[in-house]
């Protein structure tokens, strides 16, 4: 019979959608594992470094879905069994409590809200939308406006998150909901709270970066041997061949999957000015859109090697590209799991590797700065101890 109550009603439909949900996410982790582990089979058998699986599932991920691994170590996902799954139950489901009705109406509205900004990129706008309704939910809130002023959201973060970028996510969520006044009669003494349990996650999370810098407990490989082990695998003017010099020289973040190819310098204002381009004649990088940056009007621009610059022509030449054309017609995040590594990787293993030689002037590391688009004290922290 069904429930009288449509809240009743909804609350049970979502409890057998988030089981079916569960299950089906673990039947598809499983198959990525055992899929993973075949191609590490394949890549021992041909005396191939195995790749390591990117992005590393969390062990809590793995416990959630009763599934075992054995890694051949620590720092890589490279298995030396094939994963095994442990009992055939779904794990209990957590259903959080359905909102009411006005107060869904008004998380419904600030989540459009936030992912229509402008002003932040399109990612971190749905990020933020999706960690304040999560906050929201899971969190039991039924005044808003309460729940900022007398500080039991922020409460409920601290106190349910160990993780310090988790809490600074649903921080920064808040923060900006407040800033763009998409809840209404939030106190002063409130504003500045929140400004302060942002500011206070993002010192730990740099104090921490510090502290594994100094005590040694974070290593990397060397930005050399990544691209060595490249080498055996892609060919030579493959995409992820090609992406990885191009890294090496600049080493920036997600920047280059809206890269274009010009055969001459582009000469709309528009092109100039808004898009991130490689100009083949004459070697040169520039950069409009790039990530971490606040100001809009700020760009990048540089001159490849020579070496670099003629892989580029005959890379070009080998696919056909037509001016205007996406460098890499494959996502670089695509790239980066096949090469077995990530942005995040590469940029701690160049500084790391730079930062071996101790001739290394201090002008000589301002320069690395500016070609990764951070600061030295960012450097300092991004810095791991080789493996």
């Amino acid at each position: 019979m069904p429930y009288a109550d449509p809240a009743k009603s909804r609350a049970c439909a979502k409890k057998h959608y988030l089981e079916a949900k569960t299950d089906t996410q673990r039947t598809r982790l499983f198959k990525k594992l055992h899929g993973a582990f075949e191609l590490n089979e394949r890549e021992r058998a041909a005396g191939i470094p195995p790749t390591s699986l990117h992005p590393i599932p969390k062990q809590k991920t793995l416990d959630k879905y009763g599934i075992q691994v054995t890694l051949r170590d620590d720092r890589t996902f490279v298995q030396i069994t094939a994963p095994t799954q442990v009992g055939n139950q779904a794990p209990p489901v957590d259903v959080t409590w359905v909102l009411p009705t006005a107060l869904s109406t008004q998380v419904d509205q600030i989540k459009r809200s936030l992912e229509s900004l402008t002003d932040v990129a399109e990612a971190t706008a749905k990020k933020n939308a999706a960690q304040f309704e999560k906050a929201v939910k899971e969190s039991g809130t039924r005044n808003l406006t309460q729940a900022i002023n007398d500080g039991t959201i922020f409460n409920w973060i601290q106190e349910t998150h160990d993780n310090e970028n988790t809490r600074k996510s649903y921080y920064y969520s808040f923060n900006v909901v407040v800033k763009h006044k998409l809840i209404p009669n939030i106190t002063r003494e409130a504003k500045k709270a929140l400004e302060t349990k942002l500011q206070q996650a993002t010192d730990n999370i740099k104090l921490q970066q510090i502290l594994a810098v100094v005590d040694g407990t974070q290593t990397t490989q060397m930005f050399s041997e990544i691209m060595n082990e490249a080498s055996q695998k892609f060919d030579r003017v493959s995409e992820e061949i090609v992406l990885l010099k191009l890294y090496d020289e600049f080493t920036l973040r997600q920047d280059y999957e809206a890269l274009a190819i010009r055969f001459h310098q582009p000469g709309r204002a528009r092109w100039r000015s808004t898009t991130n381009y490689y100009v083949v004649p004459t070697g040169e990088l520039v950069m409009n859109n790039l990530k971490k940056v606040k100001k809009k009007t700020d760009t990048f621009s540089g001159k490849v090697s020579e070496s670099l610059k003629r892989l580029l022509v005959e890379y070009a030449s080998k696919r056909g590209l037509e001016d205007g054309d996406l460098l890499f017609q494959s996502k670089p995040s695509r790239l980066f799991q096949n090469i077995g590594t990530s942005v995040n990787k590469l940029r701690h293993a160049k500084v790391t590797e730079m930062l071996q030689d101790d001739k290394l002037t201090q002008e000589q590391k301002r320069e690395l700065a500016v070609r990764m688009n951070h600061s030295i004290v960012t450097q300092f922290i991004y810095r791991r101890v080789a493996a």
